[in-house]
């Protein structure tokens, strides 16, 4: 899900397993319009970004020959474009596109390839401008994100002899990219990256696995166009044995996303044999928050967070998942009105106006739901 502050949205979709991708946008006044089919069958994995101009969804789609392409469709008032083509067509693996959009308007895709990393650009009433990332190869997962000015970055996790170390780079409005930076130890297990824009800057988190029985979330942020050290946020315990699975698609890592001028991050942590959504946050020129608990009940999954410092979380109550919503600063949450007795999974969440725009897949029937939760402020 995608949204302005306007409270205008768009959520994005696979409708079933193997595609195709569908959507739908909200206007200003909550009204919603009909799905709209963005994809033929095949396409997978969809995101959404929303700028000034409108949104932009992206995802995997089947390409000639049974080779793997990235395709991308811009919406606007409620009506979309056809989709396009990014990049080459290549491989039959998933290509794992991720996109972002700036205040100014640019937006940016990122994906896999098999020299390295693809990029495309697009700059406010322009056309998608392709590229790929100098150095980066054998790329195991990515993220990206777009700052002031049009400054792209991209963080990337890479398979090598010695481990998966973490790397970024950023590219410059004229298309000048910096040298790609190691974030991590060279022997880390990285997995999970999220970048995100904050103030003037970025910021960076991830997971490391020092060994089968741990994992430990790491951040790093930039001042101007270099980054600082990384630290260490907390440690991750693993799932408690005899804890259910949360139905539906997984989701994984850390999240991450800007409040102001400040960096808000969560994830779900041990806790009494189950687990709980734990956040932190960072002000610019501060140091990192320690872990505090949102709400007071055990959770599951992994927890989503929005622009604004609003987390969305998965909340175990009895046999079922409830999603909620809570707010940096506060120990209480605000519950999204979904129906009793839905399994409810997978929560994405936007702000919109005066509320949160939350969107999760109902486990039930494989659908897709929405609402705006509101008073988490």
């Amino acid at each position: 899900v995608a949204a302005s502050r306007d409270g205008r949205a768009v959520v994005a979709w696979e409708s079933s397993v193997g595609g195709p991708v569908m959507a739908a946008a909200r206007a200003p006044d909550g009204a919603w319009s009909p799905s709209h089919t963005l994809s033929g069958r095949g396409a997978a994995a969809p995101r959404v970004a929303m700028s000034p101009q409108g949104a932009v969804a992206v995802w995997d789609a089947p390409g000639p020959g049974g080779r793997s392409q990235v395709e991308v469709a811009g919406e606007r008032n409620g009506t979309w474009a056809p989709a396009t083509a990014l990049g080459t067509p290549e491989g039959s693996s998933p290509l794992k596109p991720r996109i972002a959009a700036g205040a100014d308007g640019t937006v940016a895709v990122a994906w896999r390839t098999r020299r390295g990393l693809g990029v495309a650009v697009r700059t406010p009433g322009g056309t998608w401008s392709e590229d790929s990332v100098p150095g980066a190869h054998s790329v195991f997962e990515l993220d990206v994100a777009v700052g002031r000015g049009g400054l792209v970055a991209v963080t990337w996790s890479a398979t090598v002899a010695s481990g998966r170390p973490l790397l970024t780079a950023l590219r410059r409005p004229g298309g000048e990219w910096t040298a790609p930076e190691d974030l991590s130890a060279r022997a880390d297990v990285v997995s999970a990256p999220r970048i995100a824009a904050v103030g003037a800057g970025f910021a960076a988190v991830w997971t490391v696995r020092p060994d089968e029985d741990h994992e430990i979330v790491r951040a790093a942020t930039t001042r101007g166009d270099a980054w600082g050290s990384a630290v260490t946020l907390a440690p991750v315990a693993p799932r408690a044995l005899g804890l259910p699975r949360p139905p539906g698609p997984p989701t994984t890592g850390p999240s991450l996303a800007a409040d102001g001028d400040a960096a808000v991050a969560a994830w779900s942590r041990g806790r009494g044999g189950g687990q709980q959504t734990a956040m932190v946050s960072r002000h610019a020129g501060g140091a990192w928050s320690a872990p505090r608990p949102v709400g007071d009940a055990p959770s599951s999954g992994w927890p989503a967070v929005a622009d604004g410092g609003v987390v969305a979380f998965e909340e175990l109550r009895g046999s079922a998942l409830r999603v909620a919503v809570g707010r940096d600063g506060t120990s209480t949450c605000c519950a999204v009105a979904s129906p009793p007795r839905v399994e409810a999974s997978a929560p994405s969440a936007a702000p919109v106006g005066d509320g949160t725009l939350v969107a999760w897949q109902n486990s039930n029937t494989g659908g897709v739901a929405a609402s705006v939760a509101r008073g988490c402020g």
